[in-house]
C-alpha cells in the first residue's frame, strides 16, 4: 500500500466509529455464546464466546488510538523526529514497537500494526502527529508507512 492509500484506510477505519461498533457487536456475541453454551452444555460455544471476547477487547483498546490518529491528520501538529523500531519475532507473526522522545523530558513506547508496509528495525526519521490533551504521538508517518499506538504507550523516563 502506498502512504496515502494508509492513510485512506485509517480514515476509513475512524469514520463512522466502526471500531466503536465492532467491539460492540462482538462483545454482545460473546454473551450471547456464554448463554447458548449455558443452555445446550456444549463447549463450543464458550469456545466462540473467547474469540469474540477477544476481538471485543482488541477494538474496544484500540478504537481511541485510531480516532486520534485520524484526527490528528486534519489538526495536529507535526514535527521531525527518530523514532527507535524494534521487532520481535513470534512463531506466527512478528510484534512491532515504537519508541519516540516526545518532548526533552520522556519518551514513549508502543506497538503498532503496520498496515499495508513492512517496517524496518532500528532508528528511523519520522514525522511525529500530536494533538492537545494527549502526551504522547498518536501517529508516525515514516517514508513507508503509518503508525499509531495499539493500545496505551508506556512513558519511558530519560
Amino acid at each position: 500500500m502506498t502512504l496515502s492509500e494508509q492513510i485512506e484506510t485509517l480514515r476509513k477505519m475512524a469514520g463512522g466509529g466502526r471500531l466503536a461498533w465492532v467491539a460492540r457487536v462482538c462483545g454482545v456475541a460473546a454473551c450471547t455464546f456464554v448463554v447458548a453454551g449455558v443452555w445446550t452444555g456444549h463447549p463450543g460455544w464458550f469456545a466462540v464466546a473467547v474469540f469474540a471476547a477477544v476481538v471485543a477487547w482488541s477494538s474496544w483498546q484500540t478504537s481511541p488510538h485510531v480516532l486520534n490518529a485520524a484526527r490528528a491528520l486534519d489538526v495536529g501538529d507535526k514535527s521531525d523526529g527518530i523514532v527507535v523500531v524494534t521487532i520481535t519475532e513470534w512463531s506466527d507473526s512478528p510484534t512491532y514497537h515504537a519508541a519516540v522522545q516526545a518532548d526533552n523530558s520522556c519518551m514513549w513506547r508502543f506497538e503498532f500494526i503496520p498496515i499495508g508496509w513492512t517496517p524496518s528495525e532500528g532508528n528511523s526519521q519520522a514525522i511525529l502527529f500530536c494533538i492537545k490533551g494527549i502526551e504522547w504521538p498518536v501517529l508516525l508517518q515514516f517514508e513507508q508507512g503509518i503508525a499509531y499506538p495499539r493500545s496505551k504507550p508506556k512513558r519511558i523516563d530519560a
